[in-house]
């Protein structure tokens, strides 16, 4: 009879976290020192013009390492600065996200005539989030479109309007 034998390999190693993957050059990257990650994401951020945007993942790519995408947007989320235009950098889908800040109003409906037979639905107000992020890049020019429905409001032309960073090129959107 034949006898079968296993041998055992060792357990692979536990995957590096978010913020230790490689850069393009093979170099582990650590974000060791928020502030200074913070201060570069502000930084590169500021080289985006007027009436373009980029995304969280773009910034983060040009920084070294796709993986930081969620770290850029702590960053941001967190920006005081004046001379930072955090209102440019948008999700990879080319919507802006909403923050605690944006405020929410009520939209009414029109009124219509009373019917015994109306629906429940019809005496609910819709209501319309205003994006401070929004109305800054209105003010410099870009357009949404509407997506869905009005929470879901992509920037109109948004690959035309995608700042390239220079030495750093992106996959395009599906």
């Amino acid at each position: 009879t034949m006898r079968r034998t296993t041998t055992r390999h060792a357990a692979p190693a536990p995957s590096p976290s978010p913020s230790n993957h490689a850069t393009q050059d093979g170099k582990p990257r650590v974000i060791s020192d928020m502030g200074e990650f913070t201060d570069s994401v502000y930084d590169l951020v500021k080289t985006v013009p007027a009436g373009h945007v980029t995304t969280y993942g773009d910034v983060a790519e040009a920084l070294g390492s796709k993986a930081v995408a969620r770290h850029v947007g702590w960053a941001l989320g967190k920006c005081w600065d004046a001379d930072v235009p955090w209102w440019r950098v948008i999700n990879s889908a080319g919507c802006v996200s909403f923050r605690a800040s944006d405020v929410a109003s009520k939209k009414s409906k029109s009124k219509k005539p009373s019917s015994k037979k109306r629906k429940r639905d019809d005496d609910k107000d819709e209501v319309e989030t205003v994006s401070q992020q929004e109305t800054l890049l209105a003010a410099e020019g870009v357009t949404f479109e509407t997506q869905g429905n009005m929470q879901k409001r992509r920037v109109r032309d948004f690959d035309d309007l995608r700042y390239q960073f220079p030495d750093v090129e992106f996959d395009e959107q599906v």
